[in-house]
């Protein structure tokens, strides 16, 4: 965390600021509030006198700790000291904002009040009072607080920043009820390598069918997903999703695809960590034909470490089957990501996330080759623009060693693909996105049949229902 310049005691940077927005989840109970805030007015008073100056050297190795990025450290070493030094403003103000940054919304509340009933003009103080009646669900008390600070007339910095966080109380009032959403979608492209085959035209003497070989195509893609939300308690949430998706060639009508999908998920979120359970099936069509259908379990658990950092696990079990022609496809697969994420600290709401992928193919039929072991690794980076943009780029390279033998030889596949998304929504459009996008994936093999490479490219329209 960095301390800022314009108040007493300093104020979060609009980095942590968002992080924070975006971290928070759930809240306490009225009665739980109702004894936090009748406490806070009694330690206010009981406490403005009472405590003696905390030691200059402890204030500045507090701050130090929280500058670095240790807030759990300074949170320790300060609360140690709460019952020697409580209503000195300096300590307090620092106690607050380390409770706050190690996750404890809660006691920061305590802290906080402490220096508003002291120095009710820092600035600094009341925009960390009100996330912190933010973190601890409070919604009220946060925009009581967050509309209180807009009067003061605040830097513009700063009243983005509050702006920010009216904008996810708002989204929060929404999630605490029964919600539909959804979206249409038209996208025009083009592919150079429509079935992401080889541009060879034979191999080992054979001559290769047009299916069989790379085939560039424009193509126009029309998507649709719909989604209803019920909250079962607090931090418990139910999601039911179902999307379609058509694709058509005009080159290539042998990969016209039509696929639906739907999904029903359980998700738990706390301030600190998250886990969700999701069931959901895939089935789809090509070129007017039943081809493949999959069914999905996934698990997924995050922890927040603090604002900076969060690591995450996903675990997918899938049942992959196909039509009879293609029967000797079928696989079992288990996949496994193990991933961290943190803001981008040289740009304005920049996120960026790293995983390790591992998973296993079983083949369904003892004569298929189709078992292999899989590993690679991902990148991904979300940039915020001016205007409300978004850039998303991403990239993988995944290794694919098979088990049985494909023409006579063992195989192994190394692919490495990277995609550009640029999200452009004009604010006085809001309903409106418009969603270019470039891509790029190059297959290498043992055998030269399967190398391929294939750029793509389109424009995307996005209407959005809520």
């Amino acid at each position: 965390m960095r301390m800022g310049q314009g108040a007493s005691f300093g104020s979060p940077g609009k980095q942590e600021m968002q992080t924070m927005i975006d971290r928070f989840q759930g809240g306490a109970q009225e009665l739980a509030r109702g004894v936090v805030i009748c406490l806070l007015a009694w330690s206010a008073v009981g406490t403005a006198w009472s405590a003696g100056p905390a030691p200059a050297a402890m204030l500045e190795q507090a701050r130090s700790l929280l500058q670095s990025g240790a807030a759990d450290q300074a949170h320790r070493l300060l609360a140690a000291q709460e019952q020697a030094h409580a209503g000195d403003p300096r300590f307090d103000y620092l106690l607050g904002v380390a409770a706050l940054e190690a996750g404890n919304s809660g006691e920061a509340l305590f802290a906080l009040r402490r220096v508003v009933v002291q120095r009710p003009q820092d600035l600094g103080a009341r925009v960390d009072l009100a996330r912190a009646y933010f973190g601890y669900g409070d919604m009220a008390s946060a925009k009581d607080e967050f509309d209180a600070l807009l009067v003061l007339q605040p830097p513009p910095e700063t009243r983005l920043v509050i702006a920010r966080y009216l904008r996810a109380i708002d989204r929060r009032s929404a999630r605490s009820r029964p919600r539909w959403a959804g979206w249409a979608a038209l996208e025009l492209g083009a592919d150079t390598n429509a079935n992401s085959a080889t541009d060879l035209s034979s191999f080992q003497d054979f001559e290769l069918a047009e299916e069989s070989r790379g085939t560039p195509s424009p193509y126009a893609h029309l998507l649709g997903a719909g989604s209803y939300s019920r909250p079962l308690t607090a931090r418990l949430r139910l999601l039911l999703d179902a999307q379609l998706e058509i694709r058509q060639y005009s080159q290539a009508q042998f990969v016209n695809r039509l696929q639906y999908a739907g999904a029903a998920s359980v998700d738990y979120d706390s301030d600190r960590r998250a886990w969700w359970l999701r069931l959901g099936g895939i089935s789809g069509r090509l070129d007017g034909r039943h081809n493949d259908s999959a069914l999905n379990l996934d698990l997924g658990w995050e922890h927040r470490f603090n604002p900076t950092w969060s690591a995450r696990l996903d675990v997918r079990q899938s049942r992959l089957r196909f039509t009879e022609a293609v029967a000797i496809r079928d696989v079992d697969e288990t996949l496994l990501a193990l991933g961290v994420r943190r803001p981008v600290g040289w740009w304005r709401g920049g996120v960026a996330g790293a995983s390790v992928l591992l998973g296993k193919d079983t083949a369904a039929r003892s004569e298929s080759p189709y078992s292999r072991d899989i590993y690679g690794f991902s990148a991904n980076t979300a940039l915020v623009g001016m205007r409300r943009t978004q850039w998303l780029l991403s990239s993988s390279l995944i290794v694919s060693d098979y088990a049985g033998s494909f023409v006579g030889s063992g195989r192994q596949d190394k692919q490495f693909s990277i995609a550009l998304t640029v999200n452009l929504n004009d604010p006085r459009y809001p309903i409106w996105v418009l969603r270019p996008q470039l891509g790029w994936s190059l297959n290498r093999s043992s055998i030269e049949l399967y190398d391929y490479d294939r750029v793509f490219g389109g424009i995307q329209l996005r209407r959005v229902f809520e």
